[in-house]
């Protein structure tokens, strides 16, 4: 040996462990030997019986928090919504089969999710066979997921709002298409952009017509499935980055829609806070929030449209009409904003009156499960109880 190694001292997680001696053992008390070589469940039994007499302080307060809000109830819009009633998932992968979705789901802990009924870069795509959705169908049920938990999202070829003709043909066909599988497939939710005006000197009132023809033709032909508009980050000649344009487009639909439809079962919005933030909307402080789901409900008629949100931090900052998400507190929105709009009014009334998706659509595909985990940690943050106002 090199007089270093001689020098190193040996760590204890690697140092050799000599029997205790004789001697040591005879003065082992009779009690404390029959401890040492107690069953490991003996010793998990009295672990246990130790730790209940100590105060559950967590569990104190949830008691007494709970004894007051019986005492003195809070009208059903008001209350605080419990972490363990948010719909916090992700858009999950569905390779293998369809059916797959829900398995991944599970798998990184989530209570909602997103998917692709088929290939949402092409064109063309092979039909759905009964056998698939009904394999679709029984994976849903067998996993605990109800249909109203599902957000499928829209293929990105689709821009039913395109000034080129054969791209609005092929636009409209491929919608109908992807909202007949959602039907098939037992689902009750389809989330589409709204598409692009075109990027040189655009119409946006003509687009706006053109959409809204196309989305209610697809209502018109496919029953029973919502379509859920989501908003831009602005980008272009992008449709739907204002709470009012998207507004404006829902209105347009609705008087396209025969006398007896019920628009308001088949038509909805899904806010993604980082085309919200990218568009303008201040997301990181009470104010901004407030001010944004103002305007939003007034451009909805304040109705309640709200059926899905995508949960998206921002690489690009407020205004900056850039479309490039980032993982919970990695962006310019940060984790605190996200507490404050899970816990604001008009997300927590729409989630209590049915339920909310609310999907991840992070590039930290393989970290779902952690951010999950952090989302439903800052809700449950009992340090963090005031209003959020800044």
């Amino acid at each position: 040996l090199c007089i270093f190694c001689l020098m190193v001292p040996t760590p204890r997680s690697l140092r050799s462990r000599r029997p205790a001696s004789a001697s040591a053992t005879a003065v082992l008390s009779e009690k404390q030997q029959q401890a040492a070589a107690a069953p490991s469940a003996a010793k998990r039994q009295i672990k246990a019986d130790t730790k209940k007499t100590v105060p559950d302080k967590k569990k104190a307060r949830k008691q007494k928090q709970q004894a007051a809000s019986a005492a003195s109830p809070q009208p059903p819009m008001q209350r605080k919504l419990q972490p363990d009633l948010l719909l916090l998932g992700a858009h999950v992968s569905v390779a293998g089969g369809l059916h797959r979705a829900f398995a991944n789901a599970r798998a990184i802990g989530a209570d909602s999710l997103a998917l692709f009924v088929r290939n949402q870069r092409r064109w063309e795509s092979k039909p759905l066979l009964p056998e698939e959705a009904a394999e679709f169908q029984s994976a849903m049920r067998s996993s605990g997921f109800k249909p109203e938990a599902a957000l499928p999202h829209g293929s990105y070829l689709i821009n039913c709002a395109s000034p080129n003709a054969e791209v609005r043909r092929r636009s409209l066909t491929a919608l109908i298409d992807e909202m007949d599988r959602c039907r098939r497939l037992g689902l009750q939710l389809y989330n589409l952009h709204p598409g692009s005006a075109g990027a040189a000197n655009p119409d946006r009132p003509v687009a706006i017509e053109r959409l809204a023809d196309a989305l209610a033709e697809a209502l018109t032909t496919v029953p029973d499935v919502c379509l859920v508009l989501e908003n831009a980050a602005g980008q272009g000649g992008s449709l739907g980055g204002s709470f009012t344009e998207l507004g404006d487009i829902l209105t347009a639909v609705r008087g396209r829609l025969p006398a007896a439809t019920d628009a308001d079962s088949r038509l909805g919005v899904c806010i993604d806070t980082c085309h919200a933030f990218a568009y303008g909307y201040d997301l990181r402080c009470r104010a901004g929030l407030d001010a944004a789901f103002a305007e939003l409900a007034e451009a909805l008629g304040h109705r309640p449209l709200l059926r899905g949100l995508h949960l998206n931090d921002s690489r690009g900052g407020l205004g900056s009409r850039v479309d490039r998400h980032a993982d919970i507190g990695d962006g310019q929105l940060g984790a605190a904003a996200f507490r404050l709009l899970l816990r604001h009014p008009a997300v927590t009334a729409a989630a209590a009156a049915r339920p909310l998706p609310m999907v991840l659509e992070t590039p930290g595909v393989d970290r779902y499960g952690l951010q999950l985990a952090a989302l439903r940690d800052l809700l449950r943050d009992p340090d963090e109880e005031g209003d959020g106002r800044e």
